[in-house]
């Protein structure tokens, strides 16, 4: 009896151990790895990236060779445009090795809720892929050949996947918006991505008002916005000392702890950060000589500065009505009933929210030398 069910477990995994899809080998398939969705007139304009496995079949393939190439359709949505991109090709497209999914930015604005029935419907949809806007058009970002890149969606996925790291920018999944989309008070957010001459940067964070466009936040937002989220973990920063001038510091870690409660009908959010760092510098002086006095001085600035850079995030978007931080989640664990009552015009009620920021920073080293256990 048991012989018969190792027979039967080994046929239930051949189908997956032979890399195949309905029935298809990957080889017969054109593999996409990013795509880019655009808003053309009132059309829908898509460019997929795929890998063109032929480009890496000659004798003197260089390892920086490029290859991917891409093509394009367009419709009246974004299924009948992904069908027209995917109707020149030669083979069935496959979406379960795509990383990116790119919107630009006059799409965002005006079509961004198509692209999220698309997301939460089609079965080419996958949770883990992740999302951003294009300052500009999202063919730009797709179509970057990033520095040479061999596979430029693979650099896009790793600039992405560091931008929280960095507190310049996020890192968004499909499944992390359609959580937001579906909530009934917070609202979605995602990094903002530029393309260069070779490559693509980050410039800040789209963030949404009830599924639309709302604003992005730059400069020293982004980061604040991190911090609240507790989700800066190597960022760099300066601040500023009348005696000893710029001071360079290096995130190590950070992690915050939030609640909402009401008093006398005032909704107030609170959120408490804990934030450890590095000295990389001080303009006046040299690190190794810095003494407690001077390391007491420089977490309070820290804490200062970081403290301005979330209450400047918070004020940015709560005074347009976004609510990106789940403030409207946090009341309905608080209290049920104000909840329920505030929610129904929750985007007006939470430009009246007052946020309570605490910063915490603790200097943990100075260099390489350990200052604190």
């Amino acid at each position: 009896m048991k012989h018969y069910r190792v027979i039967l477990l080994l046929m239930l995994l051949i189908p997956v151990l032979s890399g195949c899809n309905n029935g298809q080998m990957l080889s017969d398939m054109t593999i996409v790895q990013s795509m880019a969705v655009d808003r053309v007139g009132r059309d829908t304009s898509v460019t997929l990236e795929y890998l063109n496995l032929s480009k890496s079949t000659g004798a003197t393939d260089s390892i920086s060779n490029n290859i991917t190439a891409d093509v394009s359709g367009r419709g009246s949505n974004l299924s009948d445009s992904i069908f027209s991109a995917s109707s020149s090709l030669s083979k069935s497209t496959f979406f379960g090795q795509n990383k990116v999914i790119v919107f630009g930015m006059e799409y965002a604005r005006h079509d961004l809720s198509k692209g999220m029935d698309y997301l939460l419907r089609s079965a080419d949809s996958r949770p883990d892929v992740f999302v951003a806007i294009s300052d500009t058009t999202a063919e730009e970002i797709v179509k970057n050949k990033e520095m040479g890149a061999r596979i430029p969606a693979q650099s896009l996925y790793d600039l992405i996947s560091k931008l929280d790291d960095d507190g310049i920018g996020v890192s968004v999944s499909v499944y992390d918006l359609l959580n937001f989309y579906s909530d009934p008070t917070a609202d979605m957010f995602a990094p903002v991505l530029h393309s260069g001459k070779n490559s693509v940067s980050c410039r800040g964070i789209a963030v949404f008002r009830d599924n639309e466009y709302a604003l992005t936040l730059d400069g020293n937002q982004p980061l604040g916005f991190n911090f609240i989220f507790g989700r800066v973990k190597a960022g760099t920063m300066n601040v500023m000392s009348a005696d000893m001038g710029i001071i360079g510091i290096a995130v190590n870690d950070s992690n915050s702890k939030c609640r909402v409660y009401v008093v006398d009908d005032n909704i107030y959010f609170e959120c408490k950060i804990n934030v450890k760092f590095v000295l990389n510098d001080i303009e006046k002086g040299t690190t190794v000589s810095v003494d407690k006095a001077q390391i007491e001085q420089i977490e309070n600035l820290v804490s200062n500065a970081i403290c301005g850079y979330c209450r400047d995030a918070f004020f940015a978007c709560t005074s347009a009505g976004c609510d990106p931080f789940c403030v409207g989640r946090y009341l309905s664990r608080y209290d049920a009933d104000i909840y329920d009552f505030y929610k129904q015009d929750w985007h007006r009620y939470i430009t009246t929210v007052q946020p309570r920021i605490s910063v915490n920073s603790r200097l943990i080293q100075v260099n390489d030398n350990s200052v604190r256990d």
